[in-house]
Parts: C-alpha cells; sequence; structure tokens
C-alpha cells in the first residue's frame, strides 16, 4: 500500500488515511508476534543449552566417581597380588632351597617392584581424580 494520499477540500482522505493507519497496525502487530516467537525460542534454546550442560557435568562426575572406585578396586587388588607373590616368593624360595640350590630372587624383586610403580601411579592418578570430582561437585552445587 502507498503512503500518498489524495487532497480533498480540507487535507488529506481521512477514509484513506485511517486504511493506510490500520494496515500499518496490522503490520505492526505481526513483528510484535514474530518478535515474541524469537524471543520464546531463544529462551527455549538457552534452557536447553543450560539442561545439556548440567547433564554432561552431573555424567562426568558419574564417569569419574566410577574411575576413582575401579581405581580403589585396581590399587586393592596390586596390594593382595604383591602379598601373595611375597608369599609365593618366600615358599619357592624354601622350596628350592631345600630340593635345590638356592634361587635368585631378582625375578621377583623386578616384579615386586612393578607392582610398586603400578600402585604409585594408581595413588597419583586417584589423588588427581579425587581433586577433579571434587571441583565438579563444587560447580554442580553452585549451578
Amino acid at each position: 500500500m502507498s503512503g500518498r494520499f489524495n487532497l480533498v477540500k480540507k487535507g488529506y482522505d481521512t477514509e484513506a488515511v485511517d486504511r493506510y493507519i490500520s494496515t500499518l497496525e496490522s503490520q505492526l502487530d505481526m513483528y510484535r508476534e514474530k518478535e515474541k516467537a524469537i524471543n520464546n525460542a531463544i529462551v527455549n534454546a538457552q534452557r536447553a543449552a543450560d539442561d545439556i550442560v548440567f547433564n554432561a557435568k552431573k555424567q562426568s562426575r558419574v564417569i569419574r566417581e566410577n574411575a576413582s572406585k575401579q581405581m580403589m578396586d585396581i590399587s586393592l587388588s596390586a596390594n593382595k597380588q604383591r602379598n601373595l607373590l611375597t608369599g609365593f616368593a618366600s615358599e619357592y624360595s624354601m622350596v628350592a632351597a631345600k630340593y635345590l640350590k638356592v634361587v635368585d630372587n631378582s625375578d621377583f624383586d623386578e616384579l615386586s617392584k612393578k607392582i610398586d610403580d603400578l600402585e604409585e601411579y594408581l595413588t597419583t592418578f586417584s589423588e588427581e581424580l579425587s581433586e577433579d570430582l571434587e571441583a565438579d561437585r563444587r560447580v554442580v552445587d553452585e549451578s
């Protein structure tokens, strides 16, 4: 619709002006509805993004907690294996000394050293993981 109006004796044609204003008001209402829809979409997208981030942090914490528990289980198992190995080495040495020549304990010492190294690694990793879990808990609690 054109913004030009016909001249009449005392000014513009009031019917044409009224029709034009009505058209402008309709367009303005349409734009306001579109703006509301866009704002609602933005708010919903932000909520969805916040939910995704929250759930990802929560899932990450669960995974880390499970990893920490598994590492503790492995560490306990490694300690049990060391005890079994030490007992076996002792028994083997006694049997070997009784029936054979003296056994060289260097192989057992090497295995024991490897178990020590594994346990040290697991302890260090577990401490780091515990620190990460604590940081994650604080972040989630603050959310």
